[in-house]
């Protein structure tokens, strides 16, 4: 079974700037994901601020920026997946 492939995610600029803006805040890993909307994100919020992860979804990004008090794309840059692979999934469907 093939799953589609997410075609445009967010990296993370500064895993830095991002512990900066938290720690201003005054905020956990579990409150900024509670603030962005779902405690689920807290594992992606730790492993974004550990460096374990870069990316994530464009609504994750949005929302963690929003919560921060962030200007949107402060901390987060739009990345397209590789084109030749979406391609490639496309023609075998």
């Amino acid at each position: 079974m093939s799953y589609p492939r997410r075609e445009v995610y967010m990296r993370l600029i500064s895993k830095d700037a991002l512990g900066a803006y938290m720690e201003a805040r005054d905020l956990s890993n579990r409150t900024l994901a509670i603030k962005a909307g779902s405690e689920s994100y807290r594992s992606t919020i730790g492993h974004l601020r550990s460096g374990k992860r870069n990316s994530c979804g464009p609504k994750i990004a949005g929302a963690i920026e929003k919560a921060l008090g962030a200007p949107p794309g402060s901390l987060f840059l739009v990345e397209m997946a590789n084109a030749n692979v979406a391609n490639r999934q496309k023609a075998a469907a």
